[in-house]
C-alpha cells in the first residue's frame, strides 16, 4: 500500500500540509445557516405531507375500527400487564 502526503489547495496552488493545525474547539454553539436550512426542509416537508393528512387519518381510523371490531382482547394486553 502506498501512502501519499496530504495535500490542500491554497490560492489555487497544491501544497503539502506539513504545518497545518486544527484550531481549538469552541464547544457547541448555534449555527444560523444550518438552522435556517433545517427550517426550510421542515416547511417543505409539511407542505408535501399536508395534502396526505386526510388519507393518513382515514387509514388510521379504519385500523382502529378494525381492531375494535375484532374484539380480540388477548392481543390488546401488554406483556406483564395484569
Amino acid at each position: 500500500m502506498v501512502f501519499f502526503p496530504v495535500q490542500r489547495v491554497v490560492s489555487g496552488v497544491m501544497s503539502t500540509a506539513s504545518n497545518s493545525t486544527v484550531g481549538e474547539s469552541r464547544g457547541p454553539h448555534p449555527n444560523a445557516p444550518m438552522s435556517a436550512a433545517g427550517y426550510i426542509i421542515a416547511v417543505l416537508l409539511a407542505l408535501v405531507l399536508l395534502p396526505l393528512l386526510p388519507i393518513i387519518l382515514v387509514a388510521w381510523l379504519a385500523l382502529k375500527i378494525a381492531e375494535a371490531a375484532s374484539g380480540d382482547e388477548e392481543n390488546d394486553r401488554r406483556p406483564g400487564a395484569a
